[in-house]
């Protein structure tokens, strides 16, 4: 049902109450739930969720600050960290993430699951120095020149890793 997703949606949405569509900020309180829009399908008991974040509520005093409270959590999540790392990544190599495989009938399979958690595993190593060095993303972008998705033209990999060419298909594309 609709409710599924409004339970994670709605109290985002209310953070956002005092911008209009057109984004200007409207300054006196405006009860987005509590007006009538005209919308037949409009149901005022659907309204009833605080305006917050992954189940915390926004307190009451900082109202008129709502987004700055809503980036404060955001900034936090540890979600952010991995998107954060995962776009420089692909920025600085240029290769998205390694997906999970899902046909394990397929040939490659086994070696596809060892490239993704590989590949899975230096990401959340880099993220967790994100965030423990205070998310300085200098440190971060260090991480990735030096790891193995990236390297200096010329170089070579390692010969170990050479004997599986699925799991090193994208490694060392990235070029100065």
């Amino acid at each position: 049902t609709c409710r599924v997703c409004h339970a994670v949606m709605d109290p985002v949405a209310g953070l956002f109450k005092n911008w209009s569509h057109a984004g200007q900020y409207r300054d006196r309180d405006w009860m987005v739930c509590g007006e009538d829009t005209g919308n037949p399908n409009y149901n005022q008991s659907l309204c009833v969720r605080p305006p917050g974040y992954r189940g915390e509520e926004r307190p009451v005093d900082d109202e008129y600050r709502s987004l700055q409270w809503l980036g404060e959590r955001l900034a936090t999540d540890e979600r952010f960290a991995l998107s954060t790392i995962q776009v420089l990544v692909k920025g600085l190599v240029g290769d998205s993430p390694v997906l999970v495989p899902t046909d394990r009938n397929a040939f490659e399979y086994e070696a596809q699951l060892r490239a993704h958690l590989a590949q899975a595993a230096f990401f959340k190593n880099t993220q967790d120095r994100f965030i423990n060095n205070g998310y300085n993303l200098k440190g971060s972008i260090k991480d990735v020149l030096k790891g193995p998705y990236f390297r200096a033209k010329g170089a070579s990999a390692p010969d170990a890793l050479l004997r599986d060419e699925l799991l090193v298909g994208n490694v060392g594309r990235g070029r100065i």
